[in-house]
């Protein structure tokens, strides 16, 4: 304690504290600067990787919902559409407002069978894009869903869309605190396989009727109870029997398939095919 005696001494001591608050402030200064530089906390990066995981996981669950109800949409209208994406494109046009034709007077042997399967996918992507997808995008922007995106297959009472392009969004921080920035992309592919028990052979099994009418009945007789009679002789063994009835158009019939024990989980009601014959009447003798 001998320096701080004399003055030299307690000058010393006085620059010693002076020069020890300079660098405290420096310190403090410094830390102050990286503190304010930083723009995530610890553990940022992996919270806003677990929040991009869920709402991806949310995406595809999103999604599987969605084609579980457009299959089943879908399979409804195909179905009221005659096997039809229009029943304006049935070579017979419609019958009685609602009733794919499936051939026409003038070349009534010839049945214009449609493309079931590419219909039904048709129908299927446009109810899924328009009615589900779009709305989702609409309402939660950020990372959407791709138009047109999926190659569909149906195998084994299953519908399987298979993405063509990845989604992509970003890896954020769940708070930023002077800027937003981007810890790196996450990509996902939104592929989804859903339970589908419809059973699309019944319009095969129309077809075959279809046929076996006109080549037994046409121009066989004069009125539509013979011709009822007759049609209905053809799927005498079926054990779901389609309903036949005269439609308002002059030769013509309408026939539509309704299998009770396929019904809609979501509407309840069941899937009905439909569609309409030309059956030339004979020409009474007089």
């Amino acid at each position: 304690m001998r320096i701080l005696k004399s003055k030299k001494g307690f000058d010393y001591a006085i620059l010693f504290m002076v020069v020890v608050l300079i660098c405290l402030g420096f310190l403090f200064w410094q830390l102050n600067q990286k503190d304010k530089s930083f723009e995530k906390d610890i553990g940022d990066i992996q919270i806003g990787l677990a929040q991009t995981q869920q709402g991806a996981d949310n995406m595809l669950f999103y999604l599987d919902q969605s084609a579980k109800y457009s299959a089943y949409e879908a399979a409804a209208m195909l179905g009221q559409q005659g096997g039809y994406i229009n029943p304006n494109a049935a070579c017979g046009k419609v019958i009685d407002g609602s009733y794919a034709a499936w051939n026409t007077c003038q070349d009534y042997k010839n049945i214009c069978f449609p493309n079931v399967f590419n219909n039904f996918k048709q129908i299927f992507n446009d109810k899924l894009s328009k009615n589900y997808l779009e709305s989702y995008n609409q309402a939660s922007p950020g990372a959407d869903f791709i138009k047109d995106n999926y190659l569909f297959a149906i195998h084994n009472k299953k519908v399987t869309g298979t993405a063509i392009q990845n989604i992509e969004m970003n890896i954020a921080p769940p708070q930023s605190k002077n800027a937003q920035y981007s810890a790196g992309r996450y990509a996902f592919k939104p592929s989804f396989s859903i339970d589908f028990p419809y059973d699309f052979n019944r319009y095969f099994e129309l077809e075959k009727l279809a046929n076996s009418i006109v080549s037994n009945c046409a121009n066989k007789f004069t009125t539509f109870a013979d011709i009822n009679a007759c049609a209905e002789s053809n799927f005498a063994q079926w054990p779901d029997k389609p309903i036949l009835k005269q439609s308002k158009t002059a030769k013509y019939i309408t026939i539509a398939l309704s299998k009770p024990q396929f019904i809609s989980p979501y509407t309840g009601k069941n899937m009905t095919v439909q569609f309409a014959l030309c059956i030339p009447h004979m020409v009474p003798t007089p």
